[in-house]
């Protein structure tokens, strides 16, 4: 199994937990919505996160204010609030 790296790792999952005042994401919660096929693996979305963030033209710059209007951010929150709505 791909190891799950720490939210800090990846700016958008940081920023999107730090919105929506969460501790690192509920990987159980997730996995669960994963195998019943209602979200991507939760590595899956890791991936793609850090993917964005690193060829974002901003990436040298970010931080909560220059991310804020981030639509990757936004994703993440929306599918955040999907486990939060399933659990």
């Amino acid at each position: 199994m791909d190891e799950i790296l720490p939210s800090t790792d990846i700016p958008a999952v940081e920023f999107a937990r730090r919105k929506k005042h969460k501790p690192d994401c509920e990987v159980p919660a997730w996995s669960i919505m994963a195998e019943d096929g209602k979200l991507p693996p939760w590595k899956m979305v890791q991936d793609a996160a850090k993917k964005t963030c690193v060829d974002c033209s901003l990436c040298d710059l970010g931080s909560m204010m220059i991310c804020a209007d981030c639509p990757a951010i936004e994703l993440l929150e929306l599918l955040m609030e999907q486990v939060d709505e399933e659990n």
